[in-house]
């Protein structure tokens, strides 16, 4: 299945014709349509410091580099909006999944995209990011009012995208965004997080399993709550969480975390085939996480 079941396609404006004829015009105007396109993402700052370089070859771009250094992405809200504002809502804005007409249409393919990031703020943890992709397409739009569009062009099998990914963060820094989201969680059943002591290890080169030993109180009284888990990936790339509990000794407590509990298990041994969660053309071969003062994920695709 696709992340995206829509067939409307999505479209930046880059603004009046005509065409940018050089990698730093081209740049600009990237840049350009990437802030006013983020206006309408609520929480997402740092913007602004993208920054956008591009080497253009006729209606080709044999490379695009994006530094996303310094930009700060929210936690998701609560109601499953995007915070009063969803990109693409309003057709007048950069980004949107409108079906273009009356116009001329061109083919163009991003040779070699470079995103890169020292740090990104991932909804409160310092991603350090170099990600890849080579063989990206994409067309020229030329419409009747003037304006130049480019159309992103999702790849297929007789066009397949390539490239890597490297995301990495330090532990202590995941350990704390476990911490506040625990809190906030617990919160909502009427529980006090006092302590929380999470321990990470990696069976396997595709495996990693977490134990999270938490204090938790309830007026006076107080517990210890445990939570287990693993996640392995096998050779076909399907992910497996298994493992998976929720306990304390205190009855209570015990209790009250039932529908927590009941969540979790509903999770045990739940398979997720990771190449489905792609479009066709993107064939995710390897995947690869290390645990250790640095958390690291990295993947390929071939």
């Amino acid at each position: 299945m696709r992340p995206d079941d829509t067939d409307m396609p999505l479209v930046l404006d880059l603004g009046p014709a005509p065409r940018p004829t050089d990698g730093p015009a081209l740049a600009e105007r990237l840049h350009r349509a990437l802030i006013t396109a983020a206006s309408d993402v609520e929480g997402l700052e740092g913007v602004e410091g993208i920054r956008v370089t591009a080497l253009l070859e006729g209606p080709d771009v044999s490379r695009l580099r994006l530094d996303l250094t310094g930009v700060r992405v929210p936690l998701p809200p609560d109601d499953g909006t995007t915070g009063g504002h969803s990109v693409g809502a309003d057709p007048t804005t950069p980004v949107s999944r409108a079906v273009v007409t009356d116009a001329a249409r061109e083919p163009g393919t991003v040779g070699r995209l470079e995103i890169t990031a020292n740090p990104i703020d991932l909804m409160g943890v310092p991603v350090v990011a170099d990600i890849e992709g080579h063989q990206l397409r994409y067309a020229w739009l030329d419409d009747s009012a003037g304006q130049v569009l480019v159309e992103l062009v999702e790849p297929d099998d007789s066009s397949p995208v390539t490239g890597h990914a490297r995301l990495s963060a330090a532990r202590d820094d995941v350990v704390a965004a476990v911490r506040h989201a625990a809190t906030d969680a617990l919160r909502g059943l009427g529980l006090e997080l006092a302590a929380l002591d999470v321990e990470l290890t990696q069976p396997a080169r595709r495996s990693v399993s977490v134990v999270a030993s938490a204090k938790i109180r309830k007026g006076l009284l107080g517990a210890t709550a445990r939570l287990t888990g693993t996640a392995t990936i096998d050779d076909s790339m399907v992910a497996t969480l298994h493992d998976l509990s929720v306990t304390s000794g205190n009855p209570l407590v015990a209790a009250v975390l039932a529908t927590v509990r009941g969540r979790v298990q509903r999770y045990d041994g739940r398979r997720i085939d990771l190449s489905t969660q792609l479009p066709p053309g993107m064939h995710l071969t390897d995947v690869q996480v290390t645990v250790g003062d640095q958390i690291v994920l990295a993947a390929r695709l071939g």
